[in-house]
């Protein structure tokens, strides 16, 4: 059996995005992968198990990692590194969702062809801005973002001390990617390790972070979830806690449209919790369903077969 491409996701504890993702996964482009690789932390043992057992059973599912924590994306990504076998890494952010079949093997084949030995959306996630700006004229980007990339895995292995993680640099350091450090960088998730990838190879593709009809990335969203919906994320869900930020309306449309497209198979009881969450939420920012629900057509109109 061949096995060419591997695929890495990390899920918090929100159930509605990870049957979003099985759910498309399925229709799309489970026939276009050959192993997949997932990462589930969280604090909520009851959700992290949902998820684990919605995933282990399927055949193409390598390791599943249940992980009672919360993480960043770049750690959950170095607990699954050394199992991938395939020759192209795949990476995808549990809230980019594919919805067109062919999209995985088009990009994987640029690499499996030699054409490119890296492709995905450029990312310019440097601080301070000065540096990102003197990376991205020597590299054209600082990352190949972590939404949805493809990377030759034999380049990936060259790669010493090999991780996904965050990075900095300390003031008074020498760094070989810049030169003399006058204030302390922070490299984000996937950062250090695409300027490392860049130093073996320069052969990038940089594609747009999201193609109509084909997929979607909703930036943050399950960020925004771990931060927004703590009281269901968390271990002790039986409180409803008001957050103190607020985010923009279309969050919570996404929100909404992906727990209607979802919620027939999650846990009763924690859709209960989940729409009380939601109601305080949308409250406190002034919203109503009737907004929610206008808002959401536009975005169905936008992403068409995604729901």
């Amino acid at each position: 059996m061949k096995n060419d491409i591997s695929c890495l996701i990390a899920f918090v504890c929100n159930p509605y995005l990870a049957v979003m993702q099985k759910q498309t996964y399925l229709k799309y482009w489970k026939d276009e992968i050959d192993e997949l690789l997932i990462n589930v932390n969280g604090r909520n043992d009851q959700i992290r198990k949902f998820i684990v057992d919605l995933w282990k059973d399927d055949d193409k599912v390598k390791v599943v990692n249940d992980l009672p924590a919360e993480m960043r994306q770049g750690t959950a990504f170095d607990s699954l590194c050394p199992a991938v076998e395939g020759k192209v890494l795949m990476t995808l952010d549990s809230d980019n969702f594919i919805y067109k079949k062919g999209v995985v093997e088009a990009h994987s084949n640029m690499i499996l062809s030699g054409q490119y030995d890296a492709v995905g959306s450029a990312g310019h996630h440097a601080r301070p801005v000065k540096v990102a700006d003197k990376l991205v004229s020597k590299y054209t980007t600082v990352r190949l973002n972590p939404f949805m990339s493809f990377w030759n895995m034999g380049i990936v292995m060259r790669i010493p001390n090999l991780t996904f993680g965050t990075h900095s640099i300390e003031k008074g350091e020498r760094w070989r990617f810049y030169g003399d450090v006058d204030e302390r960088i922070s490299l984000d998730v996937m950062s250090y390790f695409s300027l490392q990838f860049f130093e073996l190879s320069k052969k990038i593709c940089k594609i747009p972070s999201a193609r109509e009809g084909e997929y979607v990335h909703v930036g943050a969203l399950s960020s925004i979830f771990r931060r927004n919906f703590r009281s269901i994320e968390n271990f002790d869900n039986t409180e409803y806690k008001v957050a103190e930020i607020k985010q923009h309306s279309l969050y919570y449309c996404w929100y909404w449209l992906i727990y209607e497209a979802t919620k027939n198979q999650v846990i009763p009881e924690y859709n209960k919790r989940y729409e009380e969450n939601f109601n305080g939420e949308i409250s406190k920012i002034g919203l109503t369903m009737d907004d929610i629900k206008a808002g959401s057509e536009k975005i169905k109109m936008a992403n068409p077969g995604l729901f």
